[in-house]
């Protein structure tokens, strides 16, 4: 979604914004048809904040620019809401939070919390060591299948404070640099670093409730290209000013 976002916003040829448009369309429509929470929240995450970036690029690049500008300063309350929104009105909060048919998933993933606090506490710098984390906990769904659900509590128990703290200062790291290049940046190859900087946001927002490894490649791969994207900047600033065309 992030990457349909920005081809949409400043892409140059009309056919492929609509395409844009037309695909981050259906990708919502898959997630409501679904019901799945995570891709709801994810979609929230992503449309949220790639709409600021681009507002702050608008009003950076021309600051007589009225929509950028209202975009920019209108922000805040779109945000409070959005969260008004969530808490409040139970249709959308039953798709975000949860409650309902959900609310067995939410209560396991409470119960685990509440058993892994005290598991972190007694190994708290190390942990228990990679893939241990399941073990360790010992939760059981009600098919007596061991299983844990929160991607942060996975990297607490099999790492401890020490890993967790460098796992995400390094996904912090890369999101900022990665949308304070992708905003600053005149080349628009460089520019889809802000992209891949939300979309590590959207990935990092959905391991608070999931933790199957089958998309860890994927956050790689927008890491990679951040790392990739922040290296060609820097070497576009040592070479002399990039046109916006180049």
């Amino acid at each position: 979604m992030p990457f349909l976002l920005h081809y949409f916003l400043f892409g140059k040829r009309p056919f492929w914004r609509f395409v844009c448009v037309v695909a981050d369309g259906l990708a919502f429509a898959a997630i409501l048809l679904t019901q799945a929470r995570v891709g709801i929240a994810g979609a929230i995450v992503a449309h949220a904040v790639y709409i600021a970036i681009w507002a702050i690029k608008r009003r950076r690049e021309d600051k007589q620019t009225l929509i950028g500008t209202a975009t920019l300063f209108g922000y805040p309350m779109v945000v409070a809401l959005i969260g008004l929104a969530v808490m409040v009105v139970p249709a959308v909060h039953n798709r975000v939070l949860g409650g309902g048919t959900h609310q067995a998933s939410s209560d396991a993933r409470k119960q685990q919390w509440n058993e892994g606090i005290p598991l972190i506490a007694k190994r708290p710098l190390f942990g228990y060591g990679p893939s241990q984390a399941a073990g360790v906990l010992g939760y059981t769904n009600p098919a007596g299948v061991i299983t844990i659900d929160s991607g942060i509590l996975v990297t607490l128990l099999n790492y401890g404070l020490v890993g967790f703290i460098s796992y995400i200062g390094m996904l912090a790291m890369a999101i900022i640099e990665g949308i304070r290049v992708g905003t600053n940046s005149l080349s628009r190859e460089v520019a889809y670093a802000a992209p891949a900087a939300v979309a590590l946001m959207v990935w990092l927002n959905a391991r608070l409730v999931l933790a199957q490894e089958d998309t860890y490649p994927l956050m790689y791969v927008f890491l990679g290209l951040i790392v990739a994207l922040v290296y060609r900047e820097r070497m576009n600033a040592a070479s002399g000013p990039v046109s916006s065309a180049s």
